[in-house]
Formats: C-alpha cells, sequence, structure tokens
C-alpha cells in the first residue's frame, strides 16, 4: 500500500471517528431528559460527557489545523452540550458589594473526616468555616465520632453553630449519618430515608429573623464504583481475565446501573418533597451525580436554580479524584433567594470531596 494510500485510509478513518464521537456526544444531550429506568446506554453516556467533550475539543483543533470543514462536526456536539458547559463553566465575575444582611451555606460530604480518631479535621472544617461566616453546615456521612473524639465533643466544636439536627437511624435502617448545624434555630425537622439503601435525606425549618426557610439536605444512591476498580486492577495484574476481569467490570457496570435507577427514583421522591414545602426552599447534597444527569435535572425542576449558574466563578468541580472533571455537590435555591456568591475551596479535610459554600441574600 502506498504512502497516498495509507494516508487517504487515515483520513477515512479520522472522519469516521469524528462522526462517530459527535454522534455519542450528541447523545449525551438526553441523559437528563431519560430516567435510567427506560435507558441502559443513556446514562453511561451522560457520565462519560466531559471525556467525550474532552475528545471533541481535540478532534475540532485537528480539523482546523488540516484546514478541513470537519471541525463543524465536533463543534456542533459541542454547542449541543451548552447546559452541562454553563453547568460546570460560568464565566461571571464577583459584584464586590458589601454583603450584608446575608446568609451563607455551606455543604460538605465529611467522609466521617477521614474515619480518623482524632478531632484534628474536625476542628480545622469548624475554625475555616468560621472564619468565613458561615450560618449554616449541612453533612452527608457525618460519623458520629470516635471513642477518643465522641459526639458531645463534635458539638463543642461546632458550637459556633448551637442549633443542629443530627438524626438518629430508625430501627432497622442504618443510615449514612446526615448533620445540620445552624447559627438560627431549628423549629422542625424530619429525616427521610430511602428503601433498600443507607443513603437518605432531611429537611429542616429554619427561623431566620423571623422568617421560616426550609433547608433540604440528601444524599443520593452512592456508587462502589473505587471497590469495583480495585477488584478489576488485581485481576488484571493477576492476569485472570476471564474469571476475574470480566466478571468484576460486568458487576461494576450491574452496580452503577442499578444505582442511576435508584437515584433517579430517590431524586423523583425529593422533587415531590420540594413543591409540598411552605416556605421558600435552600436545597444541599450529595448528588453522586453530574449536571447532566436525570436526577440532577428532575431535583432542578421549575422550582429551584443551581447556584453556581447564579453566582459561581471559573471551572467547578467537587469530587477531589478522577482528575477533578465530576462535579457531583450542590447547593440550589428557589425564587425567594438572590445568588451573591458560589465556591468550592480546594482543602484537605480528609475527605473525597470539596466543601462548597454559597451566600445568598432573600429576595
Amino acid at each position: 500500500m502506498g504512502q497516498k494510500a495509507v494516508s487517504k485510509f487515515f483520513y477515512c478513518n479520522m472522519i469516521m471517528f469524528t462522526l462517530c464521537l459527535a454522534g455519542v456526544t450528541l447523545a449525551a444531550v438526553f441523559a437528563q431528559y431519560i430516567s435510567p429506568s427506560k435507558s441502559f446506554i443513556i446514562p453511561f453516556i451522560g457520565l462519560s460527557l466531559s471525556f467525550l467533550l474532552i475528545g471533541n475539543i481535540l478532534l475540532m483543533l485537528y480539523w482546523i489545523l488540516r484546514l478541513r470543514v470537519w471541525f463543524v462536526v465536533p463543534l456542533l456536539a459541542i454547542v449541543c452540550n451548552y447546559q452541562y458547559l454553563e453547568r460546570i463553566v460560568h464565566l461571571s465575575s464577583s459584584s464586590g458589594q458589601q454583603l450584608v444582611n446575608v446568609l451563607k451555606v455551606a455543604t460538605f460530604n465529611a467522609d466521617s473526616f477521614g474515619k480518623e480518631w482524632t478531632s484534628v479535621s474536625t476542628k480545622e472544617f469548624a475554625y475555616y468555616m468560621s472564619i468565613n461566616g458561615v450560618d449554616v453546615l449541612c453533612f452527608q456521612e457525618f460519623g458520629f465520632g470516635s471513642e477518643s473524639f465522641p459526639i458531645d465533643s463534635i458539638y463543642q466544636a461546632f458550637k459556633k453553630w448551637p442549633y443542629h439536627f443530627v438524626p438518629i437511624s430508625p430501627a432497622g435502617h442504618d443510615c449514612l449519618q446526615l448533620a445540620v448545624f445552624s447559627k438560627y434555630p431549628i423549629k422542625d425537622s424530619l429525616l427521610m430515608t430511602f428503601k433498600d439503601t443507607p443513603n437518605c435525606a432531611l429537611w429542616c425549618d429554619i427561623n431566620m429573623n423571623g422568617k421560616m426557610v426550609r433547608l433540604f439536605n440528601l444524599h443520593l444512591q452512592t456508587t462502589n464504583v473505587s471497590s469495583n476498580m480495585t477488584k478489576v486492577k488485581e485481576s488484571v495484574k493477576h492476569f485472570d481475565f476471564i474469571s476475574g476481569t470480566l466478571y468484576h467490570l460486568f458487576f461494576m457496570f450491574h452496580d452503577m446501573q442499578e444505582s442511576f435507577v435508584m437515584r433517579a427514583e430517590q431524586a423523583e421522591y425529593i422533587h415531590a418533597k420540594i413543591k409540598e414545602s411552605p416556605y421558600p426552599v435552600i436545597l444541599c447534597g450529595d448528588f453522586n451525580s453530574l449536571p447532566s444527569s436525570y436526577s440532577y435535572r428532575t431535583i432542578l425542576g421549575n422550582e429551584l436554580k443551581d447556584g453556581f449558574c447564579l453566582a459561581g466563578r471559573g471551572y467547578m468541580y467537587t469530587f477531589r479524584y478522577l482528575k477533578h472533571l465530576f462535579r457531583i455537590d450542590y447547593i440550589m435555591t428557589s425564587s425567594h433567594w438572590k445568588a451573591l456568591d458560589y465556591y468550592s475551596p480546594h482543602i484537605d479535610f480528609h475527605s473525597d470531596h470539596n466543601p462548597v459554600v454559597m451566600t445568598m441574600k432573600m429576595n
């Protein structure tokens, strides 16, 4: 085969690859609209959207450098996913206005503060939130402390937030711990458990200077990708491809699909509770879902706005691993609130998540 034939073969294959990648990326647009219970593949495409967009950007640059019109194909795929891009990259700048009479809320999947047996991370986190003027703290995977640092000591560490709701798991249901600490009185509260999972949610009504606010704190279905990937790597390491690698890969994708469906059901349940709220809503939590997902869009609905899309700046991620590509922790508000600031500090508090902080003011 001559050089010209090889060049033509490569050119044709690049066109086919460009069309296929763009097609899959365009399919990701529908991930937020189609329930995982109705499609096996679409949720996985939505989960891969960051990688797909990076691939399309590289292909677009390739065709531009080749001076070929094919650059339009990946460009179209990128543009059609503008909603996802708006939810991870926001180009607004801080208003610079003096922040008075505002409410500052933070959410954090603490991962039991690294399950450490000392108080260091807990006190560091409390100090950081204190000097940043946070009024309400929402935790997922809070943990009940250890023998050397029991729950009473944890309450003492967060003494600047004297009101708290740390629900106890009901009989027969071992929940992943949620907690809310507030500078304002908590008047009413409820723990909401999900079926066949330790993940759960809660709401509490907070009296903010005479105005009632309903705060939701949720932790949607966890996917054990890390443990499954460890098993896959071990089987590859030992050349156990059939009974090991393929077996663990199959169950990893099966678990992920099951988690997609469970998160969708949990999101639909939470959305119904949001619509029932008699007060302005603030919602915080670890969704374990990207902004391209059905769960994200279901919770957002027509009632809430994503705080980052209103007041965030630059690129946003909250999961500390996997190349900082995943934004899965959120603060959302109803239309009663004006968003003033939204950020996620990259600080290691012995968790695999970053905290998220939002400043807002009631309209």
